[in-house]
């Protein structure tokens, strides 16, 4: 299951996508994958590493491993509320101890919130 915005952005791709197919034509070669070079083969790794970075930097944002986007999402959404068996999910942990192992140090922070509320309601009763 997708956001809205993401099937939105994916099926804008797939039209660019179509129209780098029709310019390389006879080169094009179909690996009937996502995201491709001009010519319809897998990007090389060290391409999207770089093309990463540049964005990072555009964006004034820290220097990161790509890898630590997967980190970003997981904690955005522990810090949102998700359920951690939700979270456990979307990047494929077999284990729900991997999960919270990994994102434990995510959790104080969030009961020291959820106590600031508890707080806010009852001090008012």
């Amino acid at each position: 299951m997708l956001p809205p915005f993401v099937i939105d952005t994916s099926l804008r791709h797939h039209a660019e996508q179509a129209e780098m197919r029709a310019e390389a034509g006879a080169a094009w070669q179909e690996k009937d994958i996502v995201f491709s070079n001009s010519l319809g083969k897998f990007m090389e790794g060290s391409y999207v590493h770089k093309v990463f970075k540049q964005l990072l930097k555009q964006a004034e944002l820290p220097d990161v491993r790509f890898h630590d986007l997967r980190h970003t999402g997981a904690t955005v959404m522990f810090k949102m509320g998700v359920h951690p068996k939700q979270v456990q999910e979307l990047p494929g942990h077999s284990q729900i101890a991997i999960t919270m192992d990994l994102y434990s140090w995510v959790l104080p922070s969030m009961q020291r919130e959820l106590m600031d509320h508890v707080d806010e309601i009852f001090r008012d009763s």
